[in-house]
């Protein structure tokens, strides 16, 4: 992620693709991050917003992280 203090806070940002949403390294992860950033933003494909906010509600990260749609074209066979 890119780390830019923002007055002092720590804001990152995750690219996931749509395979890397549902792994268990990827909860942990952001789990992990969570705990060190004052804002957390997570960008996932576009048609994975709501499988990731599933998983945010599963894991209880989803009032402290923002999830953020990409534009996706691996998906699209």
């Amino acid at each position: 992620g890119l780390n830019s203090p923002l007055n002092g806070k720590l804001h990152e940002c995750e690219l996931k693709t749509s395979r890397e949403i549902g792994l268990d390294i990827t909860a942990i992860q952001l789990k992990e991050l969570a705990k060190h950033c004052e804002q957390l933003t997570v960008l996932v494909p576009r048609g994975c917003m709501e499988e990731m906010s599933t998983i945010l509600n599963m894991i209880n990260l989803v009032r402290l992280i923002t999830i953020q749609p990409y534009d996706s074209f691996e998906d699209e066979e």
